[in-house]
């Protein structure tokens, strides 16, 4: 029997691996067909070079990350190939190049780059799922069409560069709307140029930073063993300079170099001393363009390695998928997830606090946790996928098909947006899109932009009274795509917005159905310091976020909160759209 266990616990081993987390290290590599991703985190792919969505790179990409519940990684560099495709070269390989003409690129053809940007966006949510984390690095060696890139680099735009504040306003402001529209959960990154030096603070500075998530790192050549990002002549930037000037963790590269060519210059990235170095400099990932079976080696090996401090360790948060016939699967972690796809299985944890799921058609599922939560369907349960509601910045409550309302939002200075995949149109098709809208009881009339792919895109005033405000907007499909509804309820209203009679009227290839889960209500707990605790009734399934005194996020999670290797202090705990105030000393 004991040897039965260690088979299987072995064979668990060989198959865990999670998501990318901003609390643990995360390793990853450029996407290669065949490539081995074992003990990775995330996968990542350049953008940018055709001005359709290929299903046969990206479209691989996407499959092969789903597979291996991999975050996918884009590194966008739209503007940059598409100067390509207009005769234009990287900057460090000949002229005519983006530091000669990139200004004038993105001046006159604007709305094509952005189209290429809202293309991939469109592609990515259709096969990957809307709702899903991405990570998106956009347009690397971006300060080379500005002002001040110009003034820096070995040559001159022709016309002058952009003014900075410009690019790093309305252009990038342009791009992230763009990518969120379809993508809501979109995380973004902003390039390292450590060619700048102290003018990259002053950079940094123009970009609203509610946008960004994190800086990064591109053309690889750097340098994991050292406090500088490169050693070439005249970038004196240190990770820890990025790391203070944005307040932003940092993804780092490696393993190629100029043309892009892949080397072997990543060694010092695959040592735990040098990792701590630079976790401590706020670096959390990095991305080697092909590395050896050694680099997945040694990301198994270390996976743990701990980038929030004050945090619960990132060990604390595994998952393990079994695919097995027949399994047994124990876990004594401290906060576990564990998804099994075996048609007869038992699972059993001892964890004091765990989410456990199961899929299959016969299961028996036990918890002798003081505080679990535990998912079961007779049939099957799935993630919600592009075709439910999402929500930026709001909390939904009574979604279907055909009604959602949005509440208070988390951040009263940003607005609320509401986006559902409605499904695929045809082209030289006729549809209708059509619904109902109401704002809450005691609210004033509300004005909410509504916006449908290309087609419908137009303000409704909501009227306050019983009946609310009807909308319809007809139009003839110019071509095959999925069509996703966005509706945008402005900043600095108190009011819920309830949508009722959705409906997209027309030849239409309905998006894929989610599979409700039956959820059970459980007072969810939030351990503080010193042993003590407070429990809160909210479904398993809820967001809750931690913010401190100064209106930072600190933690996030699902169902339940550790907050007892914090530092004492006063937090605010948001979820659905309540607030707990607690002092935890």
């Amino acid at each position: 029997m004991r040897t039965k266990i260690l088979l299987v616990f072995f064979f668990i081993q060989s198959l865990a691996f999670a998501e990318f987390n901003d609390c643990s290290f995360n390793y990853g590599r450029e996407w290669k067909s065949g490539a081995s991703l074992n003990n990775l985190n995330h996968v990542a792919i350049w953008l940018g070079d055709n001005d359709f969505y290929n299903e046969y790179w990206e479209g691989k990409m996407i499959e092969e990350a789903k597979k291996h519940s991999l975050t996918p990684v884009f590194y966008a560099y739209v503007i940059a190939e598409y100067g390509k495709d207009n005769g234009l070269e990287d900057c460090d390989v000949g002229t005519p190049n983006h530091c000669t003409d990139g200004a004038n690129l993105i001046r006159n053809k604007w709305n094509d780059i952005l189209s290429r940007y809202k293309t991939y966006a469109q592609g990515i949510a259709q096969d990957y799922g809307s709702s899903k984390k991405t990570i998106w690095l956009i347009e690397p060696d971006y300060i080379q069409y500005s002002v001040t890139g110009s003034a820096k680099s070995h040559y001159n735009q022709n016309g002058g560069g952009i003014p900075d504040a410009d690019l790093a306003g309305k252009y990038f402001n342009d791009i992230v709307s763009t990518i969120k529209q379809y993508l809501p959960n979109a995380q973004i990154g902003v390039d390292i140029s450590p060619w700048l030096n102290d003018d990259l603070k002053t950079w940094y500075n123009l970009f609203d930073k509610s946008k960004i998530n994190y800086a990064f790192t591109s053309g690889g050549r750097t340098q994991g063993n050292q406090a500088r990002i490169r050693n070439d002549n005249n970038n004196n930037v240190t990770w820890a300079n990025v790391h203070s000037w944005l307040g932003k963790k940092i993804i780092a590269d490696d393993g190629y170099g100029v043309g892009g060519g892949p080397t072997n210059d990543y060694q010092e990235w695959m040592n735990v001393s040098n990792l701590n170095s630079r976790i401590q400099d706020g670096v959390i990932a990095i991305t080697i363009k092909e590395p050896s079976t050694e680099f997945n080696s040694f990301a198994g090996s270390n996976s743990n390695l701990n980038t929030c401090n004050g945090q619960p360790p990132p060990s604390s948060s595994s998952v393990i998928r079994s695919s097995s016939s027949s399994s047994i699967i124990r876990s004594s972690s401290s906060s576990s997830i564990i998804r099994s796809s075996s048609s007869s299985s038992i699972i059993r944890s001892s964890s004091s606090s765990s989410i456990i799921r199961s899929s299959s058609s016969s299961s028996i599922i036990r918890s002798s946790s003081s505080s679990s939560i535990i998912r079961s369907s007779s049939s099957s349960i799935s993630q919600p996928t592009g075709s439910d509601w999402v929500g930026e910045n709001t909390q939904i409550s009574d979604a279907s098909n055909s009604s959602v309302t949005a509440g208070s939002a988390q951040n009263w200075d940003e607005v609320r947006v509401l986006q559902k995949n409605l499904g695929t149109v045809s082209s030289g098709k006729n549809y209708t899109l059509s619904f109902d809208a109401t704002v809450s009881s005691g609210g004033a009339k509300m004005d909410i932009k509504v916006s449908l792919a290309e087609y419908c895109n137009e303000t409704l005033s909501v009227d306050n009274s019983e009946n609310g405000s009807s909308y319809q907007c007809s139009f003839t499909a110019t071509k095959n795509e999925a069509v996703i509804l966005k509706i945008t309820i402005p900043k600095g209203r108190w009011e819920s917005l309830s949508i009722h009679q959705l409906k997209l009227d027309g030849d239409l290839v309905s998006p894929p159905s989610s599979i409700s889960l039956n959820i059970a209500r459980h007072p969810s707990s939030i351990m503080l310091r010193n042993g003590r605790n407070l429990q809160w009734n909210i479904d398993a399934s809820t967001k809750v976020q931690v913010f401190d005194l100064q209106g930072q996020r600190v933690h996030q999670s699902i169902g339940g909160v550790d907050l007892s290797s914090f530092p004492a202090g006063i937090y605010y705990i948001h979820a659905k759209g309540m607030v707990k105030r607690v002092q935890n000393f």
